[in-house]
């Protein structure tokens, strides 16, 4: 039952993407193979604006605080990745201390039915 549904669907929608392609046919014809790239905002005027209002001292200044928080920011996230990393190694340790407990019982109920048929 869901098969021809999905198959009326799925003739459906390729008919109607070929119905809105050859409506836009004759628009797509008409426009030039290339268009000038116009950029939204000129950035050449804006960094020349910024230029004229900051002073060399003031963006010396700004530079290393930016610095300065950057390198502490990095600073911050490397010791969060690594006391994340060292907590998942922590539980694979133990992960895995669980996994050698349970082989060493697995082994114990081996060797009583070992001995056990040998009586």
């Amino acid at each position: 039952m869901i098969e021809p549904i999905s198959l009326i669907v799925l003739v459906l929608s390729l008919t109607g993407l070929m119905v809105m392609a050859l409506k836009k046919m004759p628009v797509l014809v008409q426009l030039p193979e290339t268009m000038a790239f116009q950029p939204l905002i000129d950035w050449q005027a804006v960094i020349s604006r910024a230029r004229g209002k900051i002073s060399l001292k003031k963006i010396s200044l700004s530079l290393e605080n930016f610095l300065h928080k950057l390198l502490s920011k990095i600073r911050v996230l490397t010791l969060k990745t690594e006391s994340k990393t060292s907590s998942w190694l922590q539980k694979l340790r133990e992960r895995a201390k669980m996994r050698n407990r349970f082989d060493e019982n697995d082994n114990y109920w081996k060797n009583i039915r070992e001995t056990t048929k040998k009586k």
